[in-house]
């Protein structure tokens, strides 16, 4: 039995500013750190207005995660070098919140894949997770809050 409260929400979709990139799980870590710092930056810099905290959009989840790491706007900006044109999808998506440290997300990943089956829904698309607290200002991996989404959709 998991420990996770999961939700069926319907989401707008979000357009957003981000990088695309690679990394195998154990220095997703240290890639993110300078990804969104450079992100943050960039929407700082041109008076761009967020839509959200920083998300991860995992394409592909296996030895090396491929990813969109980015942050939601609202204006249309077109990027620029690695910063580019992305998305948050939208539609039916079961959510979890996760608190604790960003290396036991998986446990939430997989009670949402474990709640799609169970209440007869069909993965549709990618998982994605959005950072609500800073570690720059929250320090205890403790207490990081993380909501972990999974595109979903009724089987039949």
């Amino acid at each position: 039995m998991s420990n996770y409260t999961i939700e069926l929400v319907q989401l707008p979709p979000q357009r957003a500013l981000v990088t695309r990139g690679e990394a195998p799980p154990h220095e997703l870590g240290q890639v993110l750190g300078h990804i969104f710092p450079t992100i943050a930056a960039y929407i700082a810099d041109k008076g761009l207005t967020t839509a959200g905290p920083p998300h991860l959009l995992y394409l592909c989840m296996s030895d090396v995660f491929e990813f969109e790491a980015g942050i939601a706007v609202v204006e249309n900006d077109r990027g620029k070098g690695d910063i580019v044109i992305g998305h948050l999808p939208g539609g039916a998506v079961a959510k979890t919140v996760h608190v604790g440290p960003y290396e036991e997300l998986g446990a939430a990943h997989e009670a949402l894949v474990a709640w799609a089956t169970e209440h007869g829904y069909d993965v549709m698309g990618p998982a994605w997770d959005v950072y609500v607290n800073d570690p720059a200002e929250v320090v205890d991996p403790a207490r990081y809050e993380t909501c972990v989404h999974l595109k979903v959709a009724k089987l039949g």
